[in-house]
């Protein structure tokens, strides 16, 4: 009877045991799936800020707000 008890309570052990690593193993998937999704969103967030300054930037030289032709004479040492 005795022997039973503690096979019993070895086989409860190692139940516990493999419901923590099968638990320990999802909490790190879920954290690394995590990780990567956050990284993903800041490099798309990265690549749309870029683009839409670079846009408006040309934007702004041909509607003429940086006055390009100007600055190019001036350094080349000629006046306006």
């Amino acid at each position: 009877m005795q022997e039973l008890e503690r096979a019993n309570a070895h086989a409860v052990r190692m139940q516990k045991s493999r419901r923590d690593r099968t638990a320990r193993r999802k909490f790190v998937q879920a954290v690394k799936a995590s990780a990567y999704h956050n990284r993903f969103t800041i490099g798309l967030s990265l690549i749309v800020a870029l683009t839409f300054l670079v846009s408006t930037g040309f934007q702004a030289i041909q509607s003429g707000l940086f006055n390009v032709d100007a600055v190019s004479t001036q350094a080349d040492g000629y006046p306006e």
